[in-house]
């Protein structure tokens, strides 16, 4: 079943293996190295200000395993999904008890469109690696409940711990266990002097874990107003109908903005399989419960973001357990004869094998037009300032709307040449034609090298692109998108 899931993990994401390097690849990447030539930055060093060193130690065996190959981190990811969906499927089997529906719910998981961010972008795997962890904690205590003991108990808590320090939205693991805890032994279990110790540590480890991750605390109880979109928590953003929203837009295999998505569908949904399941299998309500609570909880760290789906999509790969859960609970529903259930049942199944390849196609659709493009674009423009920079010896260089970030660039180029990031610096001028932009840089310092990008021809020296690229008519254009009434300029110092 594992290797089952890992190569259903490969159908789905495969395509990603041409995908190049992204965004904050070269962060963390760099942060690796880091790690490698001094192992104490594991425990000192928080590139983003979150202590994550689970999910650094994971970004560290990449790059010994892999360096400058990004097929590799890609492969390792799918393998991690693949990995995730045969845990769910465990969880599954353990809430509905059976194997058949646990197999859909699985089938499910492996292609929601909702998490496909975690998978298709390098730095975004620190999701996949924690929803994998979280539900690896649950079925690690379900067990611990039956060996009891406390080697059993101290295994729950180092996978909770694990949990938590792999990425901060791991907090859902505290709910997730008392309520599968609940669902599959009943409430009364929970109120056992064996779980009860459980929980005790538990709670330490959740202790541990806010005092060693201050950032995470600020954001709990700092002002909304105060807290940034890495930094802040659900805590300012949770809302009943963004939670309903979720629940539904996850099946939906098209990017979703949630001011586009209405709340009911979410309600009626829910609504729809905990009555069908009161009425039909009442013996698993509570498989039910818990998968909607799994869903919910998992949705509300996620509400920080306002994009459900595609960009921004790897805050929901959390909740999506809940989603595969849900149905593997539906699939369990058909009642009636034997003849009459066995036809509902395989049609179900029928309908929902359709709904995966329609979601798979869709994110290998998503993949070809956004993902792989852009990190092919991203790289291919970082190798270019790379032997520009070289070309350039003691001169600066001035970079014209650049395809991406000052952060960005300043990392890309540290991970292939050494290049220190703090060389580069941001500025911006007030659009106009471009030999008067032209004539402001070099009155700021006649030596530099000026050069612009443009896809077709790559980096070059703004002399040899076309007149229009800096010209008045581009901010009214909307070619490329990231440019506005001002020319962003980056400025790389000589070393």
């Amino acid at each position: 079943m594992l290797l089952l899931c890992v190569a259903g993990a490969f159908a789905v994401y495969g395509p990603a293996l041409g995908n190049a390097f992204y965004n904050d690849d070269a962060l963390f990447l760099n942060h690796a190295q880091r790690i490698v030539e001094h192992p104490a930055r594991l425990l000192t060093e928080r590139p983003i200000g979150f202590f994550r060193p689970v999910y650094s130690a994971f970004v560290v065996l990449e790059w010994l395993l892999f360096r400058l190959r990004p097929a590799g981190s890609f492969a390792l990811g799918i393998v991690l999904h693949g990995v995730t969906t045969f845990l769910v499927y465990r969880l599954a089997r353990r809430l509905l008890r059976a194997t058949a529906p646990a197999l859909l719910a699985a089938a499910a998981f492996l292609c929601l469109f909702g998490h496909c961010e975690a998978i298709l972008w390098i730095a975004a795997q620190n999701t996949a690696l924690l929803c994998a962890l979280a539900v690896a904690a649950v079925l690690v205590h379900l067990r611990a409940l039956e060996l009891g003991g406390w080697r059993p108990a101290l295994l729950t808590l180092l996978a909770v711990l694990a949990t938590l320090y792999t990425k901060e939205p791991g907090v859902v693991v505290l709910a997730w266990i008392p309520v599968v805890t609940a669902a599959v032994f009943g409430v009364r279990r929970c109120l056992t002097a064996r779980a009860l110790r459980i929980f005790a540590l538990m709670l330490l480890g959740l202790v541990l874990f806010a005092l060693t991750n201050s950032r995470f605390t600020q954001g709990v109880s700092g002002e909304p107003a105060s807290q940034g979109a890495e930094s802040r928590t659900s805590l300012s953003s949770l809302s009943v109908p963004r939670l309903l929203v979720v629940s539904s837009a996850l099946l939906v295999p098209a990017p979703v903005v949630d001011s586009e998505w209405p709340w009911w569908p979410g309600l009626l949904l829910l609504a729809a399989v905990l009555l069908g399941t009161l009425l039909l299998r009442p013996d698993l309500l509570g498989a039910a419960g818990a998968s909607v609570a799994l869903l919910i909880t998992g949705a509300a760290p996620a509400c920080i973001t306002t994009i459900l789906q595609a960009n921004g999509s790897r805050f929901y790969y959390m909740p999506t357990v809940g989603v595969a859960l849900l149905v593997g609970v539906v699939a369990s529903l058909p009642a009636g004869p034997g003849r009459v259930r066995g036809i509902v049942r395989r049609a179900g199944a029928a309908l929902l094998l359709v709904g995966c390849v329609v979601h798979a196609l869709a994110i290998q659709d998503l993949n070809a037009r956004d993902y792989r493009p852009s990190s092919q674009r991203q790289t291919r423009y970082a190798l270019e300032v790379s032997d520009s920079l070289r070309a350039a010896g003691d001169r600066p260089v001035f970079l014209l709307d650049p395809p991406m970030r000052p952060m960005h660039v300043g990392e890309f180029l540290q991970l292939f040449d050494g290049v220190a990031s703090s060389r580069v610096r941001h500025d911006s001028l007030a659009r106009s034609r471009g030999d008067a932009v032209l004539a402001a840089l070099r009155a700021r310092d006649p030596t530099a090298q000026i050069l612009g990008w443009d896809d077709a021809r790559g980096l070059a020296p703004v002399e040899h692109l076309p007149a229009e690229h800096m010209g008045e008519d581009l901010a009214r254009s909307g070619q490329p998108p990231h440019l506005s009434t001002r020319v962003e300029i980056y400025r790389i110092a000589p070393p």
